[in-house]
Parts: structure tokens; C-alpha cells; sequence
């Protein structure tokens, strides 16, 4: 473990290096869709060479959700690499799909293992926060700068606490929809009764970790804004992941049973009917939402995320041959979108300082954007999964199971 801690107190010192001094210049960012929509379309030929089979062709294997997450993951850091704000709603859902997971994978954990252990708690909470405190503290961060650490953070202890409550029943289907009704509501009265929020979160000291003073918008003068504003966005679809979780073995009923059609042309037609199904409202959607401006989307998005996450989910499982495969190149990108996602700001771009977005690229090949992209990302995305690697290592070593 002392290896393990030195090199990552390496990375981390490299991290500063590169952000908050001058030794490595910064740039100003390329901003041409073309050359994003290029290499987003060069990245999804190189994931299809990488198509594998699943170990288990269930739905929703370990090895698609990974895959969901990594190509969300790549969309979500080229968008803001290339500064392509025409994305923005897009993006809003790929970060619904992630908070969707926390939902939905704890659920199915807790329900399945009933291990509600301090220790299994303070591993999945090390996972979460470790990397994120370090980074806050060497660079002097506000927490909240790295938005995606608490908002996990707090659904997932939900979901904990939700299921925690008479645990001795949760195998009843009644009670654990009983449980996910009471979460909905009581979720509802936190972030839609201003009083209730402000005395959740108003107080000391968990009102300093989720405070944040941005200095690009000094006019939000409420420091607890970006906290309601950020995890308000998706404090309902971690819930949706939960009602799925449970339904889960419905959706894997009605899938095998259109599988187990012996005419093929009935297994086509059912297949092609369930599919319109899904589409239905994702289309509606779309049309009534999702091309809205920004502003007028992010008022409707807590309430309509789950329409596009519940069509991917069915159109993605729709097959036994879709459940058989994945992408092998986006599922182990997935593993690491936590330290993808805050190395970002300061070995692939730039900040602005203390509390500081990225807004600029950081350049080490001066002249050379497409060089100087290929290098930098080469390094980026080493550093991003030996500190997953060293982050697991060190909460192995320091939060061992409860028999080790």
C-alpha cells in the first residue's frame, strides 16, 4: 500500500503541474462540430473491432451497463473539449443514465446481498470520494466543483437508507414498491419545499461540502445554488433506476418470452412491435422536449429524463443477440469514467484557477491541435486508470472485507 500511495500522490502532484502552473502552456479550444462529429464517428468504428460476447446474456449484463457509461463518457468530455454547448440537452441525459445507475445498481445490490455493513458502506463511499477529496484539498477546491462525487454520493445513501428500513421484508415485492413510493415522495418534499432543502442542507458542516462560490457567476449569491440546481436536475431518476431494478424480472419475462416465439416471422413482428412501443413516447419526447432551449429543458428534465433512459434500456435488451454482445472499447472506458471525469479539468484542459471550469486546453504541442490532442489524451487517459487501479488498491488496503 505504501507503493500504491506514493504513486499516486505522484499523479497527483502532476495534476498541479500541469493546471496550476505555467510549465505546460494553455490553448484555446477547438470549437469546429466537423472535426467533433469526425472523431466521434472514428471512435465508433474503433469500439465496433472491439465487439465481444458476454460472459451472461442477461439483460442489463455488467458488460453493457459498463459500455453505456463509457460511450455517455466520451460524448461528455469531447463535448466539453470541443466546447459544443449545441449538445447541452444531450448531455443532461447521459448524466440522467449515470444517476439512473446509482439507483438501479444499488438497489439490486442491497435487495440481493442484504449486506447493509458499515464496512461495505465505507468501501463504496471511499470509491466514490476518495480521489475527489484529495484533488479538492492539493488544489484548494470547493467539493461541489466536481458535482458528479456528492450527487452520487447523497442518492446512493438514500437508496442505502430506503432499503435499510425493515431490510427483513425487502424481498416482498409489495414493500419494496411501498419503499420506492415513500423514497419518491419524500425526495419530492426535500427539493421542492425551499424550507425543507435549505434546513437539510443549511447546516454545519454539511452545508461547507456542498457550498460552492463559483467565480465565473459571482450573482449567485445563494452558495447552496449549484447544489440544488445540480443534484435537483436528477433527483428523481435515481428512482426510476430503483422501480426498474425491481421490475427487472418482468422486463426479462416479456423479453424471453418474444425470444421464445417458434415462427420467426410472429419472433420478428413482436420484436418490431415492442420496439414501436418504446419509441412512441421517446419520439414524443423528443419532439415536445428535448428541442427546447436549454433553459425551458432544464425545467422539464427531472420529470421526462426517464422516457429516453427507458427507451435505451428496452431497445439495447430487445434482442438475444443485442444482450449477447458489447463493445469492449466503450466497457472499459466505463470502469473509469470517476477519474476520467475529474482528471478532465486538469491534464486534459485547463481551469480558470481556484473553483476554475476548463476552459482551455492544455497544450504541449504548440501548433499541432490534432497532434497535440492525440498526445494529451494518450496521457490523460493512462493517468485515469492507474489512479482507478491505485484509488481500488488503496481501498482494498485500507477498508479490507469483514474476513480479510
Amino acid at each position: 500500500s505504501l507503493r500504491h500511495g506514493s504513486e499516486f500522490a505522484l499523479w497527483i502532484a502532476f495534476m498541479y503541474l500541469c493546471d496550476r502552473t505555467d510549465l505546460v502552456p494553455r490553448g484555446a479550444k477547438h470549437t469546429d462540430p466537423r472535426s467533433f462529429w469526425l472523431l466521434w464517428l472514428a471512435i465508433c468504428v474503433a469500439a465496433a473491432c472491439s465487439l465481444r460476447s458476454c460472459r451472461s446474456p442477461k439483460v442489463l449484463a455488467r458488460e453493457q451497463t459498463e459500455e453505456w457509461k463509457g460511450w455517455m463518457q466520451l460524448m461528455f468530455l469531447l463535448y466539453h473539449y470541443f466546447a459544443q454547448g449545441q449538445l447541452y440537452n444531450a448531455i443532461r441525459i447521459y448524466i440522467a443514465g449515470y444517476v439512473w445507475m446509482t439507483g438501479y445498481g444499488n438497489f439490486l445490490y442491497y435487495r440481493k446481498s442484504g449486506d447493509f455493513s458499515a464496512v461495505r458502506m465505507c468501501q463504496t463511499l471511499f470509491r466514490l470520494n476518495f480521489f475527489v477529496v484529495v484533488v479538492c484539498v492539493a488544489l484548494r477546491n470547493e467539493y461541489m466543483l466536481y458535482y458528479i462525487a456528492p450527487m452520487h454520493t447523497l442518492f446512493t445513501l438514500f437508496v442505502w437508507l430506503a432499503l435499510r428500513v425493515a431490510k427483513d421484508r425487502n424481498g416482498d415485492d409489495a414493500v419494496a414498491a411501498g419503499k420506492i413510493v415513500a423514497t419518491l415522495a419524500a425526495t419530492a418534499l426535500l427539493y421542492d419545499v425551499e424550507p425543507v432543502f435549505k434546513a437539510a442542507f443549511g447546516w454545519r458542516p454539511l452545508r461547507d461540502l456542498v457550498a460552492f462560490h463559483d467565480p465565473l457567476h459571482p450573482e449567485f449569491s445563494d452558495e447552496l445554488h449549484e447544489w440544488h440546481f445540480r443534484s435537483g436536475l436528477d433527483r428523481y431518476i435515481w428512482i426510476f433506476g430503483m422501480a426498474c431494478a425491481l421490475g427487472l424480472p418482468y422486463l426479462e419475462r416479456r423479453l424471453g418470452a418474444l425470444a421464445a416465439l417458434d415462427d420467426g416471422a410472429r419472433r420478428v413482428a413482436a420484436h418490431g412491435a415492442a420496439a414501436c412501443v418504446a419509441l412512441a413516447p421517446a419520439v414524443a419526447w423528443v419532439a415536445l422536449v428535448f428541442l427546447k432551449d436549454k433553459y425551458a429543458y432544464n425545467a422539464l428534465h427531472p420529470y421526462t429524463s426517464w422516457v429516453p433512459v427507458a427507451c435505451y434500456i428496452v431497445l439495447r435488451n430487445l434482442t438475444p443477440g443485442l444482450r449477447s454482445k458489447y463493445l469492449h472499447l466503450f466497457t472499459f472506458l466505463g470502469k473509469v469514467t470517476l477519474e476520467t471525469y475529474i482528471l478532465q479539468f486538469h491534464i486534459w484542459m485547463k481551469t480558470t484557477g481556484l473553483n476554475g471550469s476548463p476552459k482551455f486546453l492544455l497544450v504541449v504541442v504548440e501548433g499541432h491541435f490534432w497532434l497535440n490532442f492525440a498526445v494529451v489524451s494518450a496521457v490523460y487517459f493512462f493517468v485515469s486508470v492507474r489512479v482507478f487501479r491505485l484509488t481500488v488498491a488503496l481501498r482494498d488496503a485500507l477498508i479490507p472485507d469483514d474476513g480479510d
